[in-house]
């Protein structure tokens, strides 16, 4: 028979700001109700969130964003602020799987540590009321023909790390 209720996603992920799932930004709004933005390219007094920030995906929701910064004289990843979204309640389960996410990052770009300045802000000007986290978000991932070849996610990866390091 089918399963009627399949586990939950366990999911824990920082997304590239670039990733294909936030290129069409009209879908993420209508599916995550997530208004993605990318702020390196403003100044800083005009930014809401931080200069390098990457979306959490926490099991099937984007649950927040992480403002980041590669200390690499320092060999650390350094956490500048956690904005969750409206909705998102601190939890064990979040703060479990954002270690894990992070981790995960700091691995991946080479760095031996991980420091957090600001884990729980909430971004400026932001006034939003929180939406009902009773109502699921579910979407269907793009089939995987529809996937870049792994050289172009190589790419994207050494793109996000200069990013990184330049913030």
């Amino acid at each position: 028979g089918a399963d009627l209720d399949p586990p939950r996603p366990t999911a824990a992920v920082l997304v590239s700001p670039f990733d294909n799932l936030l290129w069409d930004r009209a879908f993420v709004r209508r599916v995550f109700r997530f208004e993605h933005v990318i702020e390196v390219y403003k100044p800083a007094p005009e930014r809401r969130y931080g200069y390098y920030v990457l979306p959490f995906l926490w099991r099937d929701r984007l649950a927040g964003r992480v403002d980041l910064k590669a200390e690499r004289r320092e060999g650390a990843l350094v956490v500048r602020a956690l904005h969750l979204e409206p909705g998102v309640r601190r939890s064990a389960a979040l703060e479990e799987a954002l270690e894990r996410a992070l981790d995960r990052l700091r691995r991946v770009a080479g760095l031996e540590r991980l420091v957090r300045e600001g884990m729980h802000s909430r971004p400026r000007g932001r006034e939003t009321p929180p939406r009902d986290v009773a109502e699921p978000h579910r979407h269907r991932p793009p089939d995987a023909g529809a996937r870049p070849a792994l050289g172009a996610a190589a790419q994207r990866v050494g793109s996000a790390r200069r990013h990184l390091d330049g913030g």
